[in-house]
């Protein structure tokens, strides 16, 4: 039986990714969803819904991602960058493809920890990164930093 998207979000397991995607429909919807999203839509440019980000932004890219491809990546940095946008790009070098952020999580730890504590003033600062915090840990992250900062 298929998971349906949003369970990637709200399931803790690390390998509820690859469940998705092992669904042939499940794969085709998220390829899908990604074809046709455009962050330009309802803005006279691209450009435009960018400058409206007001927050730093961490964008984080796989050497050998082939459905967001590196160069991708660096000209969204760098778009916000020109907009006005807090924004820096790391890169982890993986041969795992997309999937990369999922199985090489020990590299993007880090990048995510030093990044969020240079965004969090020292007396907010609470240890959830520990040798426990998992890619599934990510969405909790987000949501706590949106309401925490």
């Amino acid at each position: 039986m298929p998971i349906p998207a949003g369970a990637i979000l709200k399931d803790e397991r690390e390998d509820c990714f690859f469940e998705l995607l092992s669904s042939g429909k499940g794969l085709f919807e998220l390829l899908k969803a990604l074809d046709l999203h455009d962050l330009g839509t309802g803005y006279t440019s691209y450009e435009t819904a960018l400058a409206r980000i007001k927050c730093s932004v961490l964008v984080v890219g796989v050497s050998s991602n082939i459905l967001y491809p590196v160069h991708q990546q660096e000209e969204l940095v760098a778009k916000m960058l020109d907009a006005g946008v807090k924004a820096k790009y790391k890169c982890i070098d993986s041969p795992f493809g997309h999937e990369g952020f999922l199985i090489d999580f020990h590299i993007l730890r880090p990048m995510v920890y030093n990044f969020v504590q240079q965004l969090v003033p020292p007396q907010r600062r609470v240890p959830f990164f520990n040798s426990s915090f998992r890619a599934g840990d990510l969405a909790y992250l987000g949501a706590r930093l949106v309401t925490d900062i």
